[in-house]
């Protein structure tokens, strides 16, 4: 039986980077593997065990990529300040979820911002009154690295997260996911990217018409699998394979689904199994 999971963790002291969604996807792979499962990221062998989300502050869902639409409002000078935070959002808090589902949430975004209800910080916008726990800092610093066989230090940008917690969500029919990926697993991606896990916790999602894509997306038949014409999506590009990026807004038909990909080429794979949060 296939269920979703909320998985949260915190860093373990500083990062590169927040990790991409398919390292991670990787990594749980590798996890899994050494735990006795088949390598999942082998592109035949993932038949629909295991779809990962991007991950995102916790308690919260990536922007949308709606047009920036304000209705009848016009945005004079006086408002070019609300219009460069609003362009700053990188994640909505999750309990302004409902916002999201309506035709007007620029316009609304606008409204609030100005009444002063609402607010944008750390790239995140909340209300006034809520709380999210995350807060990074960017910092250059000097790093001893091998190079040549000798040891040299070179500067190097690194973010000090201050506690923050992450989170992702992973559809799975493995029924002891909770077990395996217990509180205190590592998801170990090199020096400086080592995260560990505090919480697994099985996710209720009502499936309603529209839903934000978090993870990257490879279509087998786009027209088949979603409704293009009541969507909105981009396209990326990773290591040659092309995906419908997180925080497109999609309307799904039954046979939304996805795909892994791979490019023999470029010796890369990609876990393109769509996964929408719905609003």
């Amino acid at each position: 039986m296939t269920k979703d999971y909320k998985i949260i963790f915190t860093s373990v002291g500083e990062i590169v980077s927040i990790p991409d969604s398919q390292d991670i996807y990787e990594c749980l792979c590798k996890i899994l593997a050494e735990k006795g499962y088949a390598d999942l990221n082998k592109t035949g062998e993932n038949n629909g065990l295991l779809a990962v989300s991007c991950v995102m502050p916790e308690n919260t869902v990536l922007r949308p990529l709606f047009p920036l639409d304000f209705g009848k409002r016009k945005i004079e000078s006086e408002g070019y300040p609300l219009l460069k935070k609003i362009k700053k959002i990188k994640y909505i808090s999750t309990d302004l979820m409902p916002y999201i589902s309506g035709n007007h949430f620029y316009e609304n975004v606008l409204v609030n911002l100005s009444a002063g209800k609402w607010d944008v910080r750390n790239g995140i916008l909340a209300t006034t009154h809520g709380r999210v726990n995350f807060n990074l800092e960017e910092y250059i610093t000097g790093v001893r690295v091998m190079e040549n066989g000798v040891f040299v230090t070179k500067s190097r940008r690194l973010i000090k997260t201050n506690n923050s917690r992450f989170q992702i969500y992973i559809r799975t029919n493995i029924s002891n996911i909770e077990n395996l990926l217990s509180p205190g697993t590592r998801i170990d991606m090199g020096v400086y990217n080592v995260f560990e896990l505090e919480s697994v916790k099985e996710f209720y999602i009502v499936e309603t018409k529209k839903g934000i894509l978090i993870s990257k997306y490879c279509p087998v038949d786009i027209s088949k699998e979603i409704d293009i014409k009541n969507s909105y999506f981009k396209v990326g590009i990773r290591n040659g394979i092309k995906y419908i990026m997180e925080g497109s807004v999609l309307k799904p038909t039954r046979y939304f689904a996805g795909s892994i990909q791979e490019n023999k080429r470029n010796k890369a794979k990609l876990n393109g199994k769509g996964y929408l949060l719905y609003i």
